[in-house]
């Protein structure tokens, strides 16, 4: 960290229907951020959840439990977490257990001096389905030619950014499943310190909620 300083660092998880898997999940983060020496708050956003993930949500002690009635997308819930976040680095991560919690370190090791670190999915990962791989290949070429930059993942759920980024461009941010592929393009579109590390995904736990209408 720079010159010793300790990062704070708010963790901003969206959450839908993920009962079985988030009590693991905010646990996992809550042992490496201990063990990286950060200040941090969690934020856990239940996003109209019709399953038992607020139940297990209201048991986890030490976060922030935000929520939406009804549901109203992705993008809306990583607003409202960094809305009601007090820290300017912001870490957000899915509920599902499919980003490696351990890869965390690797990610803050870079916050200090980029002002967005995005781990990159290897797209030959478990977790990336195989008749998704050519068109998340197709997004993350025709991003680059746009932006002018290689772009090894768009749109992965798992970085760390500058709170103020997202506030001077918070109109351009959408409530569903844009907000990440938008980050991106601000970022390396308006000059902003931008990395990539490579991390694994994994296969997740339960049916997704991504549609093919997604990817249009």
């Amino acid at each position: 960290m720079e010159n010793n300083q300790k990062m704070s660092l708010s963790v901003v998880i969206p959450v839908y229907n993920e009962e079985k898997m988030v009590g693991k999940v905010i646990t996992d983060i809550k042992n490496e951020l201990t063990k990286s020496n950060v200040n941090y708050e969690i934020i856990a956003v239940n996003d109209g959840s019709s399953d038992g993930s607020s139940e297990a949500l209201k048991q986890i002690e030490g976060i922030k439990y935000l929520e939406h009635r009804p549901n109203k997308g992705y993008g809306a819930s990583l607003k409202t977490g960094i809305k009601n976040s007090q820290y300017e680095k912001i870490m957000i991560i899915d509920a599902d257990g499919t980003y490696p919690v351990d890869a965390i370190p690797k990610l803050l090791e870079k916050a200090w001096d980029y002002e967005l670190v995005v781990g990159a999915r290897d797209i030959n990962s478990s977790g990336i389905p195989s008749n998704r791989r050519h068109a998340k290949g197709f997004l993350n070429k025709f991003a680059g030619y746009l932006a002018g930059r290689k772009i090894p993942d768009l749109n992965s759920g798992l970085r760390i950014f500058s709170k103020s980024i997202v506030f001077k461009f918070w109109e351009l941010f959408p409530n569903k499943f844009s907000f990440t592929s938008t980050l991106t393009m601000v970022c390396l579109t308006h000059n902003y310190e931008t990395i990539f590390i490579p991390i694994e995904y994994y296969k997740r736990t339960g049916k997704s909620s991504l549609k093919a209408r997604d990817f249009f």
